[in-house]
């Protein structure tokens, strides 16, 4: 794992995208672009633009073994950011990956 590496973290009430910015000791510092909160069945989506650090061990790259539905989250980002380029960049592989 390294800086600008697209990542996921999930824990029990929460699924942050975004991508690393830094590795100190057991943490991976990580600038948010999109937190899914789970509260009592529901999910509540919030666009962040900050950094948390989280244990390395909750980090999972994202890397070149995309699932289709891991393209599918991207592309909702994209089109939720109103990125044109980033969309159609996500749906060219996810169409490629198909």
């Amino acid at each position: 794992m390294q800086c600008g590496d697209w990542i996921k973290v999930t824990l029990p009430d929460r699924r942050v995208f975004g991508y690393v910015n830094g590795i100190i000791d057991k943490y991976v510092y990580v600038r948010k672009v999109k937190v899914i909160y789970l509260h009592n069945s529901e999910t509540v989506n919030i666009y962040e633009n900050n950094q948390s650090a989280y244990l390395f061990d909750d980090v999972k790259l994202w890397g070149n073994s995309l699932l289709s539905n891991d393209y599918t989250e991207l592309i909702n980002i994209a089109i939720d950011r109103k990125d044109e380029a980033w969309f159609h960049e996500l749906a060219g592989r996810l169409i490629g990956n198909g």
